[in-house]
């Protein structure tokens, strides 16, 4: 059985399997090449399944099996580990109103997924709260952005008190700050 190569996200865990039969039983020993023609032993690598929590610099290197025996030895067909790394957080902006916010993505180059549901740029909201949004790219997830809304509240209409004189009014505002 080949090992089949991979595309991933870093941090994210790779699975290579291969397998070989013969008598008597061989033993295998895992290796790793970054040009295909150079191969080292993966240290404590000698079961039929290698796994490792993948990171950036592992993008392109190989990996195969060796299988041994006291008759011969047999290499598996290198598989190649592609690794897409993790996108940065998108930024958010917030600008709040009266009886609203808008939550705006920037620094992003992906599609988007905000905590409410919503996968545009922008998002308006009249709850305050905190609003999460992570950014997908080569199908690996950011962590998350985050902003607070605040949304202002509408002043208090302010008092007015009418004093009626003959052949006119005084209208008399009280109570604003504005």
């Amino acid at each position: 059985t080949q090992p089949a190569s991979q595309t991933l996200c870093a941090e994210t865990t790779a699975t290579f399997i291969a397998a070989a039969t013969g008598t008597p039983a061989p033993t295998v020993q895992w290796q790793v090449s970054t040009d295909g023609t150079n191969w080292a032993n993966i240290n404590g690598a000698t079961n039929a399944t290698l796994f490792f929590t993948v990171v950036g610099g592992d993008n392109g290197k190989q990996y195969r099996a060796v299988w041994t025996n006291s008759t011969s030895s047999v290499n598996s067909n290198a598989a190649t580990l592609t690794v897409n790394a993790i996108p940065a957080s998108p930024v958010v902006t917030v600008v709040n109103s009266c009886g609203n916010s808008v939550l705006t993505a920037t620094s992003f180059s992906g599609s988007l997924l905000w905590s409410n549901g919503a996968s545009t740029t922008s998002i308006t909201v009249i709850s305050a709260g905190t609003y999460t949004l992570t950014q997908q790219v080569n199908g690996c997830t950011s962590p998350a952005g985050s902003g607070t809304a605040a949304p202002d509240t509408a002043p208090a209409a302010p008092g007015i008190t009418v004093v009626n004189n003959c052949g006119s009014s005084t209208l008399t505002a009280s109570g604003y700050t504005g």
